[in-house]
């Protein structure tokens, strides 16, 4: 079984180079095998060479490849991902016509009826009209709407998966919050999802957090946390100027990818995924969510996972904690702000805003800003003894499918969330808990304390000074 090696790809106006590391090279390169799918066109004449250099890294081919067009940039070199996918076979490239025709999905093979369907409707006789009485019209009531559930729940990415469960001799609960996750139905989960994140709420705890915020150290450390991507730019909204875009274009990324990352890279199934505009829409929900988990974690640590940090960013999640993704953005948006409100460490509402802001910054800088902070989460889920088993669900495909994704549609899906935001931000009650209400109700009691402790004070030192007189 042939093994893919690990390679770079890197690109000049004329040439596309691949560095093949191969240190167990035979004559012929039977251990290994590298498919890759350019974008645009090579060509293979007397330009093209290999060279083996074995004082690079213990064996390493350097390939080059002629462009066909020089000059010509050749997208997503860097996401390695997609260079291992294979091209789906056209019919244009054998020379047919770009459709072939398609067989008919009903054919008549033969007909034994002799009448027509209006002949059929014609000689059947019309019935009698029956007399209604309109007062027992307001008896009627609308029959409540029947949802048929055909085989087991499905869940993951794009609902990939069922039973899925089953397999796993542990408890369900060292993985998920969801209870039940392969017999409870979709449609049921948000309903259970809200009902339990209402129970865990604790306001004592919210209340003791939002009294003590301005001495806690931690939320301090947390907010001022510059994490990676705040260095980087933001993607530019598509031109409608073409010399602005040939000015824009680089043969490099804004930033490279660590060796490991590169790894984990080649080491992801090479899937295609065809999905309905609402499955898309899903998927970007989900993203958000994922990002804004991740957003928490990466700064409640400063940056230093630990090893609850798997379970920090589940939690947060319902996408992972509840296989509960949503395309309301809005719902989105409040589903992660009350999470981290309510089962994490720091329970801060300034700190779930610094996080929701940070996933509109991720989303801004582009697929390849994402897909590293898809790859952190990935490593992280991979640590864990239970957790892992979420990356089959939902990183995997994750982290294929941003690769193909356009930093123009991550763009449009950053202004949407930062619209989310920005209602949260406006009113702290749209997360469904009076929390205005509350934090009055406190302050407006610690003021009275203080009223009352300055009132005692005035008293004792008057009968001190009265005492002192006598």
């Amino acid at each position: 079984m042939p093994a893919t090696p690990r390679f770079l790809v890197r690109q000049d106006d004329a040439f596309v180079y691949i560095d093949i590391h191969v240190p167990y090279l035979s004559l012929y390169c039977k251990p290994y095998l590298l498919n890759l799918t350019f974008p645009l066109e090579v060509v293979d004449d007397d330009r093209a060479k290999a060279v083996y250099d074995i004082n690079k890294e213990h064996g390493t081919i350097f390939v080059h490849l002629p462009k066909a067009t020089p000059g010509a940039h050749f997208p997503d070199l860097d996401l390695l991902t997609t260079l291992l996918q294979q091209k789906k076979w056209k019919p244009q490239d054998d020379g047919l016509p770009d459709a072939l025709p398609k067989p008919p999905l009903i054919e008549v093979v033969a007909s034994s009826s002799s009448s027509t369907a209006e002949e059929i409707e014609t000689t059947m006789p019309a019935p009698a009209p029956m007399a209604t009485d309109a007062s027992l019209l307001s008896f009627e009531t609308k029959a409540p709407p029947i949802t048929l559930h055909i085989g087991p729940p499905s869940y993951g990415f794009n609902n990939r998966f069922t039973d899925f469960f089953k397999v796993w001799h542990g408890e369900v609960s060292e993985i998920l919050a969801l209870p039940l996750p392969d017999t409870t139905p979709a449609s049921d989960r948000s309903v259970l999802q809200a009902a339990m994140e209402d129970k865990d709420f604790d306001v004592e705890r919210y209340l003791i957090d939002f009294a003590g915020a301005d001495e806690d150290e931690y939320l301090a450390e947390a907010l001022r946390f510059a994490p990676f991507w705040a260095s980087l730019p933001e993607t530019k909204p598509p031109s409608t100027s073409l010399i602005q875009d040939m000015d824009s274009l680089s043969l490099d990324p804004v930033f490279s990818f660590t060796e490991a990352e590169q790894e984990l890279l080649r080491r992801l199934p090479h899937r295609e995924h065809l999905l309905s505009r609402d499955e898309q829409a899903v998927l970007f929900g989900g993203l958000c969510d994922l990002l804004a988990s991740y957003a928490y974690d990466l700064r409640s640590t400063t940056g230093d996972a630990t090893v609850e940090s798997a379970w920090t960013i589940m939690i947060n999640s319902a996408t992972l904690a509840w296989l509960n993704p949503s395309a309301d953005l809005d719902l989105v948006a409040k589903t992660s702000l009350r999470r981290m409100l309510t089962y994490p460490l720091l329970r801060q509402h300034s700190l779930a805003l610094r996080v929701l802001d940070d996933v509109h910054d991720i989303l801004a800088r582009g697929k390849r800003v994402v897909l590293r902070c898809l790859l952190q989460i990935f490593d992280i889920l991979a640590k864990s003894d239970q957790h892992y088993l979420l990356n089959t669900l939902f990183l995997d495909d994750y982290c294929v499918w941003i690769q193909r994704q356009s930093d123009t549609a991550l763009l449009d899906l950053a202004q949407r969330h930062k619209a989310a935001t920005h209602k949260l931000r406006a009113d702290k009650d749209t997360c469904g808990w009076a929390l205005k209400h509350m934090e009055a109700m406190l302050t407006a009691a610690t003021s009275d304390d203080d009223s009352s402790s300055e009132d005692d004070d005035e008293s004792s030192d008057d009968e001190s000074s009265d005492d002192e007189a006598s």
